[in-house]
């Protein structure tokens, strides 16, 4: 015996309610695209200037790395890359959030 109504009905609503809670609320569950922008020896790797990298699961500076990585291998012939989270260095465990300006910044030499 079927106990839901034909259309869905509340049974539905409320389903489609929880649904979208957890992707407003939960950052395991959604996507989030961070546009990353690049300098120097950076910028050559990357084939450009900014580069659009999809997070899933957690939303960290961490995570965010490894996916570069996955993606550009060639970064990891640098020694060393710091990211920047709205104009200051991030630490591993900093959460992203969308609209964030994130950049790679490589190991700078002197002269």
């Amino acid at each position: 015996m079927n106990l839901l109504p034909s259309n869905g009905g509340i049974f539905s609503s409320l389903l489609n309610f929880k649904v979208l809670f957890l992707n407003q609320h939960n950052t395991h569950f959604t996507e989030m695209t961070i546009n990353v922008l690049a300098f120097g020896i950076a910028k050559e790797i990357l084939g450009g200037s900014s580069v659009a990298i999809t997070l899933t699961g957690t939303k960290t500076v961490n995570n965010l790395k490894q996916q570069i990585e996955n993606q550009y291998v060639g970064i990891k012939k640098l020694t060393s890359f710091m990211i920047a989270v709205n104009g200051e260095y991030a630490s591993s465990e900093h959460v992203l959030k969308p609209g964030d300006e994130v950049a790679i910044i490589p190991p700078v030499s002197g002269g």
